[in-house]
């Protein structure tokens, strides 16, 4: 399950080209555009499990029980990517302040949001056969069975995928996020 970063990437774009005066530019040299999309795209990917862990709840049988138990360990394992991340937006967040106050911010953190769920939202449906939280589809058994697998076996870690995490390693280093 690979996290498609150019999907990311133009959604951010046409936000932030909205949301910016001609003098302000939220990206500097420790808190670049390369860092940010690493930073959603963990969001992304997070997101997209703990959506389809409680998609697969509701097999109510043990595969969809051992698909949240799988994913609340894969969160627990990669728990310090996710606060890396938080931290590199809260921090692009607050260059939005001197510029807009918390109005420009909320603004910054929404679309964000907005961006992040949505990918998430169409990467779940896609892998749980239209399934999601704004449905009462239930997924197929085999494709949470095949959730379990992945998760359980450490292949969609962060730490197994240092494409998507080239920028935002270094950054939880200088930060101390362990």
């Amino acid at each position: 399950m690979t996290i498609r970063r150019a999907f990311l990437v133009p959604w951010l774009f046409v936000a932030a080209a909205h949301a910016e005066t001609s003098s302000f530019n939220r990206f500097t040299d420790d808190l670049s555009q390369p860092l940010e999309t690493d930073a959603t795209t963990v969001m992304v990917r997070g997101m997209t499990h703990d959506f389809a862990g409680k998609l697969c709840g509701r097999l109510n049988n043990a595969t969809g029980e051992d698909a949240q138990q799988e994913v609340a360990k894969w969160r627990t394992r990669n728990d310090a990517f996710i606060r890396g991340a938080a931290s590199v937006l809260n921090a692009l967040g607050d260059r939005y302040l001197p510029i807009g106050g918390e109005t420009a911010k909320q603004g910054y953190f929404q679309m964000i949001l907005q961006t992040t769920t949505k990918a998430a939202n169409q990467r779940v449906m896609k892998q749980l056969s239209g399934a999601s939280l704004d449905n009462n589809v239930v997924p197929p058994e085999r494709a949470c069975y095949g959730l379990a697998r992945l998760l359980h076996d450490g292949i969609a870690d962060f730490k197994r995928s240092p494409e998507i995490t080239h920028a935002l390693v270094p950054y939880m280093q200088q930060k101390g996020i362990r």
